[in-house]
């Protein structure tokens, strides 16, 4: 299960600095630290705002840049890269883009709901997952009409990660029109910060 692309050490490893006040921060190192990019889905609902659907992402090893202050700059140089480049192809600060480590999306829960799932595949196989659910939920501490929350999320199955914080987001907010129930769902591009903990 255990899986360190170059061996970078994460007990130094660093958190965004406008850490929110009621999201509960982990007091151990994390065992991976990515960067993901994808899209956050939504459904228009009955009353004409859009409703969240899940998301689609592919998360890239950074923990060799977790103990650095640009850290926190990765999603927004990810999501620039990849929306000018969408073959993503072509390594961006010594991360190999065509290369995801974990791939990440939403399975059916069994009791009308769906929940978030992270799969490592480093090489094209699966090593391990886990399936986890939200246990916090607090807006981006910058720009939160942008922004999709940051996340804390707790483990249901699996044995990847105990908890997983999703933080330093950018972009994946809907459009705030009003719209109209039925058409297909909006997908909307962002990237963010995954921390992953197995204590």
């Amino acid at each position: 299960m255990r899986f360190k692309r170059g061996g970078c050490p994460l007990s130094n490893a660093l958190t965004p600095c406008t850490w929110p006040q009621n999201l509960t921060k982990s007091t151990t190192a994390p065992e991976y630290v990515m960067v993901g990019y994808g899209t956050q889905n939504y459904t228009c609902s009955s009353s004409g705002a859009y409703s969240p659907a899940g998301a689609v992402a592919k998360l890239y090893d950074v923990s060799c840049m977790a103990s650095t202050p640009k850290l926190e700059t990765v999603p927004q140089l990810v999501y620039d890269f990849i929306e000018t480049n969408p073959t993503g192809r072509t390594p961006l600060a010594g991360l190999d883009l065509s290369r995801p480590s974990i791939h990440h999306y939403f399975v059916n829960n069994g009791a009308g709901g769906i929940n978030p799932r992270f799969d490592l595949e480093p090489n094209g196989a699966l090593v391990a997952f886990s399936v986890m659910k939200k246990v916090q939920d607090v807006p981006d501490p910058e720009n939160s009409k942008g922004n999709v929350d940051w996340l804390l999320l707790q483990n249901v199955n699996g044995t990847l990660a105990k908890s997983i914080y999703r933080v330093s987001t950018y972009f994946g907010q809907p459009p705030k029109s009003t719209c109209t129930s039925g058409p297909a769902d909006v997908t909307i591009p962002y990237a963010a910060l995954y921390y992953f903990y197995t204590t």
